[in-house]
């Protein structure tokens, strides 16, 4: 027989607490920073699919983008390749050709792969891309090279080549906006000119080159002058920096070592007049490094306390992987991966979150997807870590324009809640680190109603639960969230 408490509940339509439920408390009155996007890149591996089947391409392409079966990533990073050299980046896998033939002049059909990806994320709702670079075409460096060598010079980009180095930049964007018909035009939102310029980069497995603030700040003026001459909408994506502690303090041996400032990213970037409009108030950093106890609290703090000073700039984290060797396509990457989600959105305050490559072939914890492809007429592998749905417990519902509001969890969960102002809807992404599963039911303050439903999706160890959708239930009705799970919760 039912007790009278909850004949009560049941006779005004509401919902009887969960007996033995702890509450996961949502404020929609206290709210953060508005979601920009979650994306990753087609770093120079997308090209292996130059030689896939359309069948082939579709599927990758519908796990990435497809809001009912993938992961509805709402972002997309092409990358801008300087040259293909041998002898400097052994493999294909760090480097690729450029478009540009001869000064001036490009060859379009290259890239058909990665050309075809940007098409098909346009095709799937993708609205933002971004182009990023990480090296002059040989003609612009100082040694002819796509990476930099040892030596005293603070960059790799020659001081007379930067004006050539931005027209080259601005070609490719204006290309994709206004040189191919309507259909297939890509309009870049961004363009990163130079990417972790704090690192030396000597004779680097991949493309790439330091630059110093002063090189920074050359190379930021001059591409923004030329876009704005050619009143192309795109803005400068700064500084994409290599590490999180570089955007509030100097990063002190490579500024030693080249007697010029490196790091120091907020104060220099954000907090100078003369730079800062060029940035659109949109600064990046990369969370390598910082994924370990002892660093992915701690950092993240210092960063949320440092951006306070520059209250109107959003805060994006556009590139992370494990960089650890050996693929790890089970519970414990996807559940390492969510912890850091968790802290540069809910402790950072981050807008955006992207992942590295969208594709590997490689034995290394880089890929959002894997594949073990190796050449014409092999089997067109996909293979689906549980990593790729841990980030889509975010990327799928947590939509842009989304709002992050207050969430208070009980011990032993992670969990960030997210507004759709215009409908009311919030979703919460609950990450069970523990060994021991939870019963919670949602609280929502400040808007919820008790006609509110929720409806839950899975990702744990099974072979099937993979973003698996529950049964829904009604607002207040426990949750049971599964030891080493993640569970994120949409009640409208």
């Amino acid at each position: 027989m039912k007790s009278i408490a909850i004949q009560i509940f049941l006779a005004l339509g509401l919902v009887a607490p969960a007996v033995g439920a702890e509450t996961v408390k949502i404020d929609l009155a206290k709210r953060f920073q508005s979601i920009d996007h979650f994306g990753a890149s087609d770093a120079w591996s997308v090209q292996l699919l130059n030689d896939w089947s359309t069948a082939g391409r579709t599927a990758f392409a519908d796990l990435l983008f497809d809001q009912a079966h993938g992961i509805a990533l709402s972002q997309w990073r092409f990358s801008i390749t300087a040259a293909h050299q041998p002898d400097r980046v052994p493999g294909p896998s760090r480097s690729s050709d450029s478009f540009e033939t001869v000064p001036g002049r490009y060859d379009w059909t290259r890239h058909s792969a990665q050309q075809w990806m940007l098409a098909a994320a346009k095709a799937r709702g993708v609205k933002s891309f971004v182009a990023f670079s990480y090296s002059g075409t040989p003609r612009m460096t100082a040694n002819g090279q796509v990476n930099p060598d040892p030596g005293p010079l603070t960059t790799n980009l020659r001081p007379d080549a930067v004006g050539a180095y931005a027209s080259y930049l601005a070609d490719i964007i204006e290309h994709f906006a206004r040189g191919v018909p309507e259909a297939e035009r890509i309009d870049f939102q961004w363009i990163s000119p130079l990417n972790e310029p704090q690192w030396k980069w000597d004779r680097a497995n991949q493309e790439a080159t330091r630059a110093s603030n002063s090189d920074l700040k050359l190379v930021y003026r001059a591409v923004d002058t030329e876009l704005r001459r050619r009143r192309l909408p795109t803005h400068v994506l700064g500084v994409e920096s290599g590490e999180i502690r570089d955007m509030y303090q100097p990063a002190a041996a490579m500024t030693a070592e080249f007697h010029s400032l490196y790091g120091d990213y907020l104060k220099q970037f954000c907090g100078n007049k003369e730079i800062a409009p060029l940035l659109n108030q949109v600064i990046g950093y990369h969370a390598y490094w910082s994924d370990d106890a002892d660093r992915i609290i701690a950092d993240r703090e210092a960063l949320h306390h440092a951006m306070a000073g520059f209250p109107r700039w959003q805060l994006w984290q556009t590139e992370y992987c494990r960089m650890e060797w050996h693929r790890d396509l089970g519970m414990d990457m996807a559940l390492k991966v969510a912890h850091v989600m968790h802290a540069d959105l809910g402790i950072a305050g981050a807008s955006a979150w992207d992942w590295w490559l969208a594709l590997s072939r490689g034995n290394y914890k880089d890929g959002l997807l894997y594949t073990d492809w190796q050449k014409r007429g092999d089997p067109e592998t996909i293979i689906v870590p549980k990593t790729f749905w841990a980030i889509g417990h975010f990327s799928r519902f947590v939509r842009p324009g989304m709002v992050r509001v207050a969430c208070d969890a009980p011990a032993g969960l992670l969990a960030t809640s997210y507004l759709e102002v215009t409908s009311g809807k919030v979703v919460t992404v609950l990450i069970n680190l523990s060994d021991h599963a939870q019963s919670v039911q949602m609280d929502i303050q400040h808007g919820a109603s008790a006609s509110r439903h929720q409806q839950a999706f899975l990702t744990d160890d099974q072979p099937d639960d993979n973003l698996r959708a529950l049964a829904p239930s009604a607002m207040g009705d426990s949750l049971n969230v599964p030891a080493r799970s993640l569970v994120t919760v949409v009640c409208d």
